[in-house]
């Protein structure tokens, strides 16, 4: 999963996704992205776990600023 979330959100952010046991691989690049601006969050997510970990971006408003699922390899 790519995440853009303002800076004033990535720690919510990230404590969200870090509190999903389907979550691994949480990397957190400050100020990396630039349009629009922001930390980008990097991780990956089980598929039991992506409705859980989407409500909680959603609950945080983060779902506006690009929240975006990456592909999937069998």
């Amino acid at each position: 999963m790519r995440i853009i979330a303002p800076g004033d959100r990535a720690t919510a952010v990230t404590d969200v996704l870090g509190d999903e046991p389907g979550v691994a691989h949480l990397a957190v690049i400050p100020g990396a992205a630039r349009q629009p601006a922001g930390d980008l969050i990097l991780c990956d997510v089980v598929r039991e776990s992506a409705g859980r970990v989407l409500h909680g971006l959603q609950e945080l408003g983060v779902e506006a600023y690009a929240a975006s699922p990456s592909t999937t390899s069998n």
